[in-house]
């Protein structure tokens, strides 16, 4: 997975009712490691060809779902790993065009 930044045991709150705590569009990749997410519209968002790994993050109380999936998420692609995640998990049915989940809760 191509990753351009990764985010490091922080702590991602209060966004407001609509936006996510990390958006991913267009070519953007990321990593997200031992983070908690938490009060923000969703935890996190990919969109177009977004590419992302989440592992051992905690994610709870967003406004509307710990995930979200843009209208052109076929080409996104999430491995999720270890998160625990309270609530609603996804806003909808759709799911990035390549899901990977492991060990959550």
């Amino acid at each position: 997975m191509n990753v351009s930044f990764p985010l490091q045991s922080c702590q991602i709150e209060d966004t407001d009712y609509a936006h996510p705590g990390v958006r991913l569009m267009e070519n953007g990749g990321g990593r997200i490691e031992n983070c908690t997410l938490q009060r923000n519209g969703y935890g996190v968002a990919v969109d177009n060809n977004a590419q992302v790994d989440i592992s051992g993050c905690t994610l709870h109380e967003h406004h509307h779902a710990a995930f979200y999936v843009g209208w052109e998420a076929a080409n996104a692609a999430m491995d999720i790993r270890r998160c625990t995640a309270y609530g609603r998990i996804w806003h909808i049915n759709d799911r990035p065009g390549k899901l990977s989940e492991c060990d959550n809760r």
